[in-house]
């Protein structure tokens, strides 16, 4: 990126999927899927390429945005859920879109990754939620109006690789993620919403870089976050030796090791706790906000409450939350093997100070 955050890279959209080992698979399993966010992914995958010599010809005026930003006033509070992968941060983020009065990025922004301030700016018809729709595929939304991950913009600073986060920034890159949050609160004037998960990596990088980030961060009981993930690697890489998700790994898949894709998780998960953990203690307890996902589930107003009595600014629309938000089904089926649901118990047996409900009296046999 250059000071006013133009292209490095050949395509805008170059090495956007470069961490999904079986994209062949993976449009087949899309299409079988029957989920409305799955089909959407594919149509905006397609619908990107289309919309890319408009993204080129608004990019000259996204430059000028960005260099008249100014610095010298903070802006608007930037609210950033992060946690683990399947720890139910997506579900977080869309009801926050739906009921707090904020801004983001979303799928429609996606689609301009040269010029997404613009490009939201003139499309704000189709930026604007008009009913709830909190259905996802693994962390893909629905609708060009739901929210986005964002990996577009963040990667300008932290890199393509979805799954490693850099140590530190640049004064370059330091001032030009400033400018482009100072470029985004000028324009819309609210606060900025966004959930990526690999933002948990980087907390303190990303407080230190932006005084006004404000933290969301959501856990969920590991035992479902592991078989969630043992999942996702199924039916998004095609293979449970497979790793996907931050901080994933292949050290224990081998025919020797069976069960070793779920070591792999636990791993995983065990490596994601502790980093986070790491990140949280390096940021001011008055920056964050911690929820768990069954709680937030079982009284999803409830908790939205409280994100809001702790971040300053961030303001809910109690009347919409009274007329239409209901609790939310806390996914706890056990859908994995026997021997799949014991390893993952005897993995984070040793892992001190770690919530894990007991699931040995409700192991059944999953084919």
């Amino acid at each position: 990126m250059t000071d006013n955050g133009s292209a490095t890279q050949n395509s805008p959209h170059s090495g956007k999927y470069s961490n999904f080992r079986d994209p062949v698979g993976l449009l087949k399993r899309m299409l079988l899927s029957g989920n409305r966010a799955a089909y959407d992914a594919l149509l905006r995958a397609g619908l990107a390429v289309g919309v890319t010599p408009l993204d080129w010809a608004l990019h000259s005026r996204e430059r000028r945005r960005l260099a008249k930003a100014s610095l010298a006033h903070p802006s608007e509070p930037q609210v950033l859920i992060v946690g683990p992968p399947r720890s139910g941060s997506t579900l977080l983020y869309q009801t926050l879109a739906r009921y707090a009065d904020v801004t983001y990025l979303s799928n429609l922004s996606d689609l301009f990754p040269l010029s997404p301030i613009t490009a939201t700016h003139l499309f704000q018809r189709q930026t604007k939620l008009r009913r709830k729709n909190f259905s996802n595929y693994y962390g893909q939304t629905a609708g060009l109006a739901a929210p986005n991950d964002g990996f577009a913009v963040w990667n300008r600073w932290l890199g393509r690789d979805r799954y490693v986060t850099p140590e530190s920034l640049s004064d370059e890159m330091s001032d030009n993620m400033r400018r482009f949050f100072a470029a985004w609160s000028e324009q819309f004037g609210k606060p900025f919403l966004n959930k990526n998960n690999r933002n948990a990596f980087c907390m303190q990088l990303l407080a230190e870089t932006l005084p006004e980030a404000r933290f969301v961060i959501i856990r969920r009981d590991p035992f479902f976050v592991a078989q969630s993930l043992i999942e996702a690697r199924a039916q998004v890489q095609g293979d449970k030796d497979r790793p996907w998700g931050l901080a994933s790994t292949e050290e224990h898949a081998s025919a020797d090791e069976p069960l070793g894709y779920v070591n792999d998780v636990c791993d995983q998960l065990i490596k994601i706790k502790n980093r986070l953990q790491q990140q949280q203690a390096g940021v001011d307890s008055t920056r964050y906000v911690e929820i768990s996902y069954e709680s937030f589930c079982q009284q999803p107003e409830t908790e939205l409450q409280r994100i809001a009595e702790s971040i300053q600014l961030l303001k809910l629309d109690n009347e919409l939350m009274a007329q239409e938000l209901e609790p939310f089904s806390v996914s706890a089926d056990l859908r994995l093997s026997k021997p799949e649901q014991e390893q993952i118990e005897r993995r984070f047996a040793a892992v001190p100070a770690w919530h894990i409900q007991t699931k040995s009296s409700k192991v059944k046999e999953t084919p």
